[in-house]
């Protein structure tokens, strides 16, 4: 996983108009409470490889469960956001529980 291996597979530079300031669409691309989870890899690198080998749905509730972990008491309140977590967790075990494979 490189630092900029999502930002090279996926042209992100062409999602805004040239003169959108940089530092607007750095922080739309990057916000602060997604930076510096594992310094030096990007939130999506690093879901690549959490979320290898689950399903689409299991595969979108543990990412919306890391999610919320990741920023926990960085963007909204931290009991919320822990909620959140914990429902996405509820979802999947939910799926497993009645016979989904990972």
């Amino acid at each position: 996983m490189s630092k900029d291996s999502y930002k090279d597979k996926y042209d992100v530079d062409d999602t805004f108009p040239p003169d959108h300031a940089e530092s607007l669409r750095e922080a739309a691309i990057n916000p602060g409470h997604y930076k510096d989870i594992v310094p030096g890899f990007e939130y999506f690198d690093i879901m690549d490889h959490l979320l290898e080998g689950w399903n689409g749905s299991q595969a979108a509730a543990l990412a919306n469960a890391y999610k919320y972990l990741f920023r926990l008491g960085k963007k909204d309140d931290t009991l919320q956001d822990l909620g959140k977590s914990l429902w996405y967790l509820e979802r999947l075990k939910k799926d497993l529980e009645e016979g989904g494979k990972r």
